[in-house]
Order: C-alpha cells, then sequence, then structure tokens
C-alpha cells in the first residue's frame, strides 16, 4: 500500500496546484473594507451600531454595488445596488435585494426578514454613502477571492481529463478501444441528434428563473451555491452574442455523453451487448434527460457529470493492482468530476455518493470488490474535499444550502411517502420473486434485490423535492441524479437473468420495449413547455431586434416570479432589465430615454394584474410584437385565473397626459 499512498500524493500535490492558480473564486468573499470607499465602510459601521447588527463582511465589487454579510442564523447577503431598475425594495437612488432564491419572502425565517429590514432603515436614514458616484474605492484593485475574479474555466473537468487520458496512454493503439471510441461517439452524436429534432431548446427551472442561472454566465456575480455552474458555462460569454444558445449547446454535448457511459458502465459489470444497448436507449430516448440536456437546469448538468463520474470508476475494475496508475488514474479523475458536480448545486451531494458503488457490485470475489471500492471512496472523498471542500462548507452553513440539505418534510413526510408506495407493494414482490428465482445464483439474487429494495427505499426517504410539492417533470428531473445508480442497479440485476444467448436477447428486447412504451407514455407530460418557458423563448425572440437601452417589466407577484432574458452588464445582449414588482410603484422610466416595456404572463395573474394596468395606464405605448400563450403553470398552486395568457412588447413613447 505504500506505493498507493505515493501515487496518491502526487495526485494530490497536482490537484492543490491547479486549484490555487485556475480557481479564485470563494463561496463567501472575506472581509474586505479596504475595497469599498470609505463613506461606504463609515456608513455600514455607523448602521451596524444603531441597528445592532453585525456585518461579518463588506465587499464592493463593482462600481454601483455592494454586498454585506450579516452574520447570524440563518445568514444574510444583502446587495446595494446605486442606480435606477434594480432591487426587491427601492430606497431613493439605492436598490436593495436579499441574494437568493427565496419563492416568497414573507416565508423566509423572521430574524432574516428583520435584518434585512434594518438594513433597509439604515440606507432610508443614511443615502449619503458615495462620495463620486462610486462605491468602489480605486485605491485598490480587487484581492483574490472577490465575486468578480470568477473562476469561468472548468479546471476540475479539465484535470479529470488528463488523469484519464493519462490512463488510456498505454492502450491507445489498441483495436478493441478504438473499437468502443467509435461506437461511444456515435451513440453520442445520435442522442445529440434525436433530442435535438424531438425537443426544442427552453429554459427549465420552474418559477421563471431560468434566466438567473445565466445571468451568472454573462455577468461576474456572487452565486450562494458555489462556482462550479460559471466555471462550466462562463468560457462561453467569449464564443457567442446568445449565452442562451451556448449553455444549452454544451448541457446537450455533456447529456449525449451520458448514453455511452451508460452502455460502458453495464458491460463492465458484466452485462451483455444487446442489455447494455437497450439500458443506453432506455437513458436516449428518457424524455426527462432529453428536456434536461435542452436546457440550462442544473439537474441536467448534475445528471450528466454523474453519468461521466460513474464511468470512469467503472473503467478502474479489473485485475489490476490498486497501486497501480490504471486504477488510481480514473478514480482521481472521477473525484474531480464530482467535485465539478459539488460546485454547481448541493441538490445532488447524495447522488454522488452512491457513484462508487459501482465497485462494489462489479464481477469478482466480494472481497476483493469491497476493497476496491473502500479504497476508491476515500480516495474520492479527499478528491472532493482538497478541490471544492471549502465551497461546500461554505454552502452548508448557508442559508441557501439549508434549504436543500434540509430535506423537505422530515420524518412525518417520509412515513406519507411509504404510504403512497402502498398500492406497488405486489407488484415490487412479484418482481423481486422472479429476479431472484431467474438468478443463476439464489443467495446472489437475494442480495441483488435487497441492495435494489435499499437503494428505492433510500431514494425515497432522501427526496429533496418531494411528492406533490413540485410540478411532475421537476420532481422526475431530481430523480434523474440517480439515473446512474438505477443503470447500475439494472445491469447488476438483470445480468443474472439470461442463461443462453436466445434467451439475452429476448430479455434485452423486452427492456428495450419497456424503455419505449413508459417514454411514449410519459412524452406529454413531460414535456409539456410551461407558460414562463414559452414566454422566455418568444422575449428571446425579440431581444435580438431591441437596440441597447432598458426593458421594464413585472418580475414578481407574492409567490410568483418570472425572469425574463435581459442581462445586467452584458454589452450586445440587447437591453438591461428595469425589475417592476408589485407593491412598488416604478419611478418615471421614460427619464432613461425611450425604453421598452414587456406586458408578461404575471399580468394575467389575480396579483399582478392590476399593478400592469397602472403602468400601462401611465405612459403612451406603441405595442411592437403579442402572442397568446396556453396557461400552464411551472409550480403547483401557482396558476392563472384564464386559460390563455397574453404577453406583448412595447415601446414607451413617454408619460400619458394625465401624468404629465
Amino acid at each position: 500500500m505504500t506505493m498507493v499512498w505515493r501515487w496518491f500524493g502526487i495526485a494530490a500535490l497536482g490537484l492543490l496546484t491547479s486549484c490555487g492558480s485556475g480557481s479564485s473564486e470563494r463561496a463567501i468573499p472575506p472581509a474586505g473594507g479596504a475595497m469599498c470607499q470609505a463613506s461606504v465602510v463609515t456608513w455600514a459601521s455607523r448602521c451596524a451600531a444603531r441597528q445592532g447588527i453585525e456585518v461579518a463582511s463588506l465587499q464592493c465589487p463593482e462600481t454601483d454595488v455592494a454586498l454585506l454579510d450579516l452574520r447570524g442564523t440563518p445568514e444574510l447577503r444583502v446587495e446595494l445596488r446605486h442606480g435606477p431598475g434594480q432591487g426587491f425594495r427601492r430606497v431613493g437612488s439605492w436598490g436593495l435585494s436579499p441574494v437568493g432564491n427565496f419563492a416568497d419572502w414573507n416565508q423566509v425565517a423572521p430574524s432574516m426578514r428583520e435584518r434585512f429590514d434594518k438594513i433597509t432603515a439604515c440606507v432610508r436614514a443614511d443615502e449619503g454613502l458615495t462620495s463620486g458616484g462610486s462605491v468602489r474605492s480605486s485605491g485598490r484593485p480587487l484581492p483574490l477571492g472577490a465575486p468578480t475574479a470568477g473562476n469561468s474555466v472548468p479546471w476540475l473537468l479539465l484535470g479529470a481529463l488528463a488523469c484519464a487520458l493519462a490512463a488510456l496512454w498505454p492502450v491507445r493503439r489498441s483495436a478493441a478501444w478504438r473499437r468502443r471510441a467509435l461506437s461511444g461517439g456515435a451513440m453520442a452524436l445520435g442522442t445529440l441528434v434525436l433530442r435535438a429534432l424531438l425537443l426544442p431548446e427552453m429554459f427549465f427551472h420552474q418559477n421563471g428563473q431560468g434566466p438567473l442561472w445565466v445571468s451568472t454566465v454573462v455577468s461576474p456575480q456572487y452565486h450562494p451555491y458555489g462556482p462550479g455552474y460559471r466555471a462550466l458555462f462562463g468560457w462561453l460569454r467569449w464564443c457567442t452574442r446568445e449565452p442562451e444558445r451556448g449553455v444549452f449547446l454544451v448541457q446537450g454535448v455533456l447529456g449525449a455523453l451520458a448514453v455511452p457511459c451508460a452502455a460502458f458502465v453495464a458491460r463492465r459489470l458484466g452485462a451483455s451487448r444487446a442489455l447494455a444497448g437497450a439500458l443506453a436507449l432506455a437513458v436516449a430516448i428518457d424524455p426527462i434527460l432529453g428536456r434536461l440536456s435542452r436546457s440550462e437546469s442544473y439537474y441536467g448538468v448534475g445528471a450528466s457529470l454523474l453519468f461521466l463520474a460513474t464511468a470512469l470508476l467503472a473503467s478502474s475494475m479489473g485485475t489490476l493492482s490498486l497501486r497501480r496508475p490504471g486504477f488510481l488514474l480514473p478514480v482521481v479523475a472521477a473525484g474531480l468530476v464530482i467535485a465539478q458536480h459539488a460546485l454547481v448545486h448541493p441538490v445532488g451531494w447524495l447522488a454522488a455518493s452512491l457513484c462508487p458503488a459501482v465497485l462494489l457490485l462489479g464481477p469478482g470475489h466480494w472481497r476483493r470488490r469491497a476493497l476496491r471500492a473502500v479504497v476508491a471512496a476515500l480516495i474520492v472523498a479527499v478528491v472532493v474535499a482538497v478541490t471544492a471542500g471549502p465551497f461546500m462548507l461554505a454552502v452548508l452553513h448557508s442559508s441557501f444550502g439549508a434549504q436543500w440539505t434540509s430535506g423537505s418534510g422530515g420524518a412525518h413526510r417520509s412515513v406519507e411517502r411509504l404510504r403512497q408506495l402502498k398500492p406497488m407493494l405486489p407488484y415490487g414482490l412479484l418482481l423481486a420473486a422472479f429476479l431472484v428465482a431467474s438468478a443463476r445464483s439464489r443467495p446472489r439474487g437475494v442480495l441483488h434485490v435487497v441492495a435494489l429494495a435499499g437503494s428505492l427505499l433510500l431514494l425515497l426517504m432522501a427526496d429533496m423535492v418531494g411528492f406533490g410539492a413540485t410540478t411532475a417533470w421537476v420532481h422526475q428531473a431530481y430523480l434523474r441524479l440517480y439515473a446512474p445508480v438505477a443503470v447500475v442497479l439494472a445491469a447488476v440485476t438483470l445480468r443474472q437473468v439470461p442463461r443462453s444467448r436466445p434467451q439475452g436477447l429476448a430479455l434485452a428486447g423486452a427492456v428495450a420495449l419497456l424503455s419505449l412504451l413508459v417514454s411514449w407514455r410519459a412524452w406529454p407530460s413531460w414535456t409539456k413547455a410551461p407558460t414562463d418557458a414559452l414566454e422566455q423563448e418568444v422575449v428571446r425572440r425579440w431581444r435580438r431586434e431591441l437596440p441597447s437601452g432598458h426593458v421594464a417589466y413585472l418580475e414578481r407577484s407574492d409567490k410568483r416570479v418570472l425572469m425574463l432574458p435581459f442581462y445586467r452588464d452584458a454589452a450586445g445582449l440587447g437591453p438591461s432589465p428595469l425589475i417592476l414588482r408589485v407593491g412598488e410603484f416604478a419611478e418615471d422610466i421614460t427619464r432613461m430615454g425611450r425604453p421598452y416595456y414587456v406586458h408578461t404572463s404575471l399580468c394575467s395573474t389575480p396579483g399582478g394584474r392590476e399593478f400592469c394596468e397602472q403602468i400601462e395606464r401611465r405612459y403612451q405605448m406603441t405595442r411592437l410584437h403579442e402572442v397568446m400563450l396556453p396557461a400552464v403553470p411551472s409550480m403547483v398552486g401557482l396558476g392563472y385565473d384564464v386559460p390563455r395568457v397574453r404577453v406583448a412588447l412595447y415601446r414607451v413613447d413617454g408619460l400619458s397626459a394625465v401624468d404629465r
């Protein structure tokens, strides 16, 4: 084992070096008062003394933006932006926003709302925060770790690619390896083309928040879940004038690679070529995975990266010693991929922890499998801790991470979920009896059934999204994070069934047919686009016609949120957004020239209709475009009160006669 740790020490040293040179972002920026104007620092100190709050750190990453981290349980970060338009709450020339994903601000912890109100009171009492129109000090450059110095290069994936290529170098001239590479490339290309023909590019995130994720690509900003999404897609801002299209393309390529990964994992686990092909087909035609691969969703990123990690771990199977590079390099590469996944969103951390199970369930003596699985899990854990540990700890200790890591309802809801499975119990018992009876080894068949049932129960109990809490397609997207584990369990269980080649072909045909039937039945409901996604695509088309400037629209009404693909500080991508919210009547938007206005779907909701009517009465407008869309909500309980909603684009010509 001495050689194992020698190799691992070299790999860890390389990882530390790459992290230090490539990743300059921090999930929780360090205190940086010197980065801000002295007037801003003085104001923050005065506010903390008057209101009895504690400012953990103060950052001024842009000339008109200040970020305050407030200590407390839970933590709170507040963005203060100087200028028109932006802000959850407007106080004079300042816009104040709590940083995070809050579906309903009235439902967050009272302590958070209280601290936000205290910051608002400080701004209202003393708006003179700046001198010279800038909050940022020009005396010192931004230090390492500021949000705007964000990493937009996927160094972890590049490191994983280097490790994988190094592991494959000895067999680079092998005819068998070339055949596998060609067949895998054909699978991926075919999947990419098939999904492009069947599914449109479209935002996926519920409650209209897909553009929020793309905004991290086009403008460097703090992201509460970590720097992983920006690292994966941030480099695209140099390659395309439409950032969504670049994100969708890279997402599609990653999703297509999951198909040959599924086939490779099944083959390494002992499945026949026919069965491996059938399982790969199930992944390729799955409507949810297809829809995710044509979107910005972090669920799609997570599923694709976990397929890659599982395939890398599966490649380390065999008779190689644990001290050989053929075992260590793929495992380190898998750890880097899992670390990249962990930096995107915490919702997939549990699914990522199950990836080393592929080594435990592979062929060979159980002691050897157990040893390889334990060693691989330890290596992966150390790699993730070295490359992503600080960011993950920051997320865990933040209010944003608590929204996901606390589960979706505790023990009571877990019991309720088990009760919902009661009607399926007889079918499950019949399937278990069939699998045990058809297995070549009864004890191993029982072991596989127990592992399958245990995995399903674990998934059910640890469900962070929850049955009934979200729309069906969002919950199914969460379950797709466990698709690699599902392929592993299916391959291990079904490889025991056939005792002859004809039986194997029949089994593979049955799996393929079942996959086709399930996808066909589920396709209409799982690929049906909600109104906000259709609206965002319509606005993307309109955006191409608009010059630089500003566009105003209603973004929030009660719990409903709609973010349109207009991005702040993104030159060449159309106008910048002027955000309107119910209850916060906007200042005269014509002071900034001749802005545009979008009548959004939120204007067809009880909470937003009156507000939109007030805005549209206040200004003289010229209608440029109009469409009618079906009313399909993306959140349970947040529907529309009309069967079809109107979305329109206007040019604002000036104030109406009564408001002049």
